[in-house]
């Protein structure tokens, strides 16, 4: 592809970032109900799915820098939701509490019903297509090799 032909496609930020408005606020309409919001779920997710996680390998699965997910970790630990604990002065690991998974189990049947909706709406054949190149576009943009 020549540049000047790159230059006329869409906006490739633009596009996703209106599309994650869109979907974010379909989401949140759903897990609101659940006083959490769509990052809140996606930290939780990761960490039912992974277990306890250091700080920087969890900023790394979520595509944070430390100091947001710093910030997004402070109402998860008011909430009781997620424990944060010193390993080292430098290292700090994440867990997800008793009350934390409770939260998360709650909010997975909202979260379940937008997704079935999304689903549909796209199509789930194009889903199964498009799905497995979002991780490489990420890793493309932050420069990892895909």
């Amino acid at each position: 592809m020549q540049a000047d032909e790159a230059l006329r496609l869409p906006c490739v930020a633009t596009s996703f970032r209106k599309t994650n408005r869109a979907l974010t606020r379909a989401y949140e309409a759903a897990l609101g109900a659940h006083g959490m919001s769509l990052a809140q779920f996606s930290l939780l997710s990761t960490l039912a799915r992974h277990g306890e996680l250091p700080l920087s390998r969890l900023a790394e699965r979520e595509v944070m820098d430390r100091s947001t997910l710093t910030r997004a970790l402070g109402p998860l630990e008011r909430a009781g939701w997620v424990s944060v604990r010193d390993l080292t002065a430098r290292s700090r690991q994440v867990m997800l509490t008793p009350q934390g998974k409770q939260a998360l189990t709650a909010a997975r049947r909202a979260w379940a019903e937008v997704q079935r909706e999304m689903v549909a709406r796209i199509g789930a054949d194009n889903w199964r297509k498009l799905a497995p190149w979002l991780p490489e576009i990420a890793d493309h943009a932050i420069g990892r090799p895909g």
